[in-house]
């Protein structure tokens, strides 16, 4: 992340079409809106109640504005519109020390887009560039072979035991910094 020459803002990679900001108490429909979509949800985590999700949403603003590496989540904003189409976000991994769990959450309407690949490269660059971290770790459900294809494509690799987590079962995915060709 660098400072920009004349603020304190933070500045986020981009892309061509796409911006990126930390997440604030304006987004807090859009976070509502990607939570409570099934077709957002299916592969990403069991429903959850809207105590729960507010819990999160809470949680993501406290760690996203704090100075220490806690959980840190950005808002996609397509470039076109100005409008946001989704998140992505970091968290650390408890029993891994410099380790992040890493995920991108896209609104429906921006889904089949192409979107995915730019937020997951803006991800870890972010996460690289920004955070003394050894690697990224994703998790991705049996059967997503969409995502689990980008992975591979971005340097990702299957760990060799799926994990299971509320009878789901998970593949588990490693990028570790020095197999990023774009990291420092």
């Amino acid at each position: 992340m660098t400072q920009g020459p004349h603020d304190d803002m933070p500045r986020f990679p981009t892309t061509e079409r796409l911006t990126f900001r930390l997440i604030s108490a304006a987004d807090e429909n859009l976070y509502f809106s990607l939570y409570t979509d099934d077709r957002v949800m299916r592969f990403i985590t069991l429903p959850a109640t809207p105590a729960e999700i507010d819990a999160r949403f809470k949680r993501a603003l406290e760690g996203s504005h704090c100075s220490t590496f806690k959980q840190k989540v950005l808002v996609a904003i397509e470039r076109a519109t100005n409008e946001p189409i989704g998140l992505i976000g970091l968290r650390p991994v408890d029993d891994k020390e410099g380790a992040a769990e890493g995920g991108v959450m896209l609104a429906t309407t921006a889904q089949a887009r192409g979107f995915a690949p730019e937020c997951l490269h803006v991800l870890i660059t972010y996460a690289f560039d920004t955070w003394p971290l050894t690697s990224i770790i994703a998790r991705t459900e049996n059967g997503n072979t969409s995502v689990e294809r980008l992975l591979l494509k971005l340097g990702f690799l299957q760990d060799k035991e799926p994990q299971t987590l509320n009878g789901v079962r998970l593949n588990v995915w490693s990028l570790h910094r020095e197999m990023w060709p774009h990291g420092t």
